[in-house]
């Protein structure tokens, strides 16, 4: 891992394909890094990579801005998990053993609105959203997801990890086994035990790669039968076009990737500038 051309860290096992390079970014005044991957002495290209925070070393959160993330407890370092195995919608914890264990049922939609948010599952074609169950009672049970969205307060704390507050009850979301509780803590609500903290690790998706290649394609340049320059629409704005269309289907990830005005609708306007951001690689 490099900054400008200083070397600032390095894998310790030169030949494995999973090990991790260390980086203390709390400590850093620059976060602008180049990670440079080689094969037998040889540099190989690099699309996109990938960085996480450890259990010791969280990088300040400030949840200001909408996106998907990886939401992991502080406590027991298990991560939320939209679980598909049961019949009714639910979120659970659960460990995470390897970074080839993490899948789309881990990534979570967090929609920011001044100091609350929604926090939806990026897994699947159906928006259900983690709060206040309706069939339960509101002060205990926040396993199960519903579709009805519930703003959620949030609280960051002194050492970079956030708090989820109920504002109907003022508890905090911890949990109890791998289900969400909604836990009454009355002591100082600035500093609460770390079964109350989560650490976000944002998942950095470019807005309008909607095939999630990890890179907005443009369209060629082409002529026009009345001999005008144009551009041909790239992957992700055809992308975009064929679902409008209902040839294809988008899951929730893709569809909060597609929607760049915001909306909450993904229309033949987002088609259209999504070719735009993808010419100046600029969102």
């Amino acid at each position: 891992i490099y900054q400008e051309d200083s070397k600032v860290a390095f894998s310790q096992l030169p030949f494995s394909s999973t090990e991790m390079c260390y980086v203390d970014v709390l400590n850093s005044e620059d976060f602008n890094y180049q990670l440079r991957l080689t094969q037998n002495s040889s540099p190989i290209n690099l699309k996109y990579a990938y960085a996480w925070s450890t259990d010791n070393m969280y990088a300040p959160v400030t949840l200001n801005e909408d996106g998907i993330y990886h939401i992991k407890n502080s406590a027991n370092g298990r991560y939320l998990v939209y679980d598909t195995s049961s019949s009714t919608p639910k979120a659970t914890l659960r460990s995470i053993n390897t970074q080839l264990s993490i899948t789309d049922t881990h990534k979570w939609i967090i929609e920011y609105d001044n100091n609350s948010c929604n926090i939806s599952n990026g897994y699947g074609l159906t928006k259900l959203y983690l709060g206040q169950n309706t069939t339960q009672s509101e002060t205990t049970n926040a396993t199960q997801l519903n579709s009805i969205a519930h703003n959620i307060s949030i609280q960051n704390n002194s050492d970079g990890t956030i708090s989820f507050v109920n504002p109907d009850s003022n508890r905090l979301l911890t949990y109890s086994g791998a289900n969400l509780v909604w836990g009454e803590y009355n002591e100082d609500p600035t500093n609460p035990p770390a079964k109350y903290k989560w650490c976000l690790d944002k998942v950095n998706y470019l807005f309008g790669d909607v095939n999630m290649d990890g890179d907005l394609e443009p369209g060629e340049d082409d002529i026009n039968e009345e001999g005008e320059e144009i551009t041909l629409p790239g992957l992700d704005q055809i992308y975009v076009q064929n679902y409008l269309s209902g040839a294809v289907s988008m899951n929730n990830l893709q569809k909060f990737l597609a929607d760049i005005d915001k909306d909450g609708i993904v229309s033949i306007f987002d088609a259209s500038i999504i070719n735009r951001f993808a010419e100046n690689k600029f969102i």
